[in-house]
């Protein structure tokens, strides 16, 4: 799925430019933005290259392109940090706040959603990050279950555990390997020893509170990304995500006005 093509452009989506086809010898190619790395090798190799870019901003940058996808009714289904691809700024644009560019790519399972908010399908994304519900399709008849899946909701239990992934600065694998009860709880749906850890990591307790409103087992009770967005980041943070959707394609306006004011009203009481 060539996402820009659905929802415009956004700088937190990796762009895609064009593909090629020949016939014979039959050949395709795609062309897409050309990343330096991905969070995933970022936050695996955090322990001798520190990470140099604040954990707000991290987050900020995903959730800023989660919310561009999702005001248009796109799932994801495979979040995960291998699919977020990191850029650093052209020479000259760097600043000492931005030191890479998140970008979520990999729409090879990503769905639009346009006439019903949940729909029922096959089990996709990778194990370790799936929600809880979407794992229950892996254990049912043909793997598919009667009830429908919100993939919206889906989303953000795996934005929720890369976020945990961002407080820690460790992947989930190490994580794992380091307390090997926690993988059997993720599974189960309790992410409380998790949150718990990134609690004392000593980050923003906001932005933790925000991420465990994320990672509760009952879909409907998770936060929506624009909540999260609200509720969670620092205000200038909030406003960065809402000048981000601002500045997509012109087809885009109209819709992207609405996101921004739904950030202004998704407050929590």
């Amino acid at each position: 799925m060539f996402v820009d093509r659905t929802v415009g452009l956004h700088t937190n989506i990796l762009r895609y430019y064009g593909s090629i086809q020949e016939d014979s010898p039959f050949c395709f190619a795609i062309m897409l933005e050309l990343a330096d790395t991905t969070l995933y090798h970022v936050l695996a190799e955090s322990a001798t290259t520190p990470i140099m870019q604040s954990t707000t901003d991290l987050i900020q940058q995903i959730a800023s392109g989660l919310s561009h996808l999702h005001l248009f009714k796109v799932a994801h289904r495979d979040l995960k940090p291998q699919n977020i691809l990191m850029i650093k700024p052209q020479s000259g644009l760097q600043s000492e706040k931005l030191y890479y560019q998140a970008k979520i790519s990999d729409f090879g399972v990503a769905r639009e959603q346009l006439q019903t908010f949940t729909q029922t399908y096959n089990a996709q994304g990778t194990i370790i990050y799936m929600a809880p519900e979407c794992r229950a399709l892996l254990h049912s008849t043909a793997g598919k279950l009667a009830e429908s899946i919100d993939w919206f909701a889906a989303d953000m239990w795996s934005f929720g555990l890369i976020c945990s992934e961002i407080f820690l600065k460790s992947t989930l694998g190490d994580i794992f390997y380091t307390n090997n009860t926690l993988s059997q709880e993720i599974s189960e749906g309790n992410a409380a020893p998790l949150i718990a850890l990134s609690r004392e990591a000593g980050d923003s307790s906001q932005m933790i509170e925000g991420v465990a409103r994320c990672l509760v087992k009952s879909p409907g009770d998770r936060f929506n990304i624009n909540t999260f967005v609200a509720n969670s980041l620092p205000q200038d943070a909030c406003m960065e995500t809402a000048r981000s959707t601002l500045r997509s394609t012109p087809s885009a306006t109209a819709q992207s006005q609405r996101g921004n004011e739904h950030f202004s009203t998704a407050r929590s009481p």
